[in-house]
């Protein structure tokens, strides 16, 4: 199966989303404990909508998920607990993100 390049249109949603929940919840309510749960309880959750609706890898799926993530400091133990090195999230990411290498996804004209 294809892998589209909405599935970043997609993450982002669900991002938000999940802070709206959150806010209107009341649990967490400061964003740098949100960001921790998203890490903590809803990234398997995030990961797999990508892989069920997208065809993405588990690790690409993950990827995507962890994406904006990357400056708390517990990003690298949910990275590596999924067994992805620091070069492989870059590679991954940028794939998707920065349109450079056209490896992933489709892209807009």
């Amino acid at each position: 199966m294809m892998i589209f390049k909405f599935a970043v249109v997609a993450i982002t949603v669900i991002h938000e989303v999940l802070h709206a929940y959150m806010n209107y919840t009341g649990k967490p309510i400061n964003g740098d404990r949100q960001h921790l749960a998203m890490g903590e309880q809803y990234l398997n959750l995030m990961s797999s909508y990508l892989q069920v609706n997208y065809g993405m890898t588990k690790k690409n799926a993950v990827v995507l998920a962890l994406g904006g993530l990357e400056n708390y400091t517990w990003f690298n133990e949910v990275r590596d607990k999924n067994n992805i090195s620091d070069n492989e999230y870059w590679t991954i990411k940028g794939n998707y993100k920065d349109n450079t290498n056209k490896t992933s996804g489709t892209y807009c004209q």
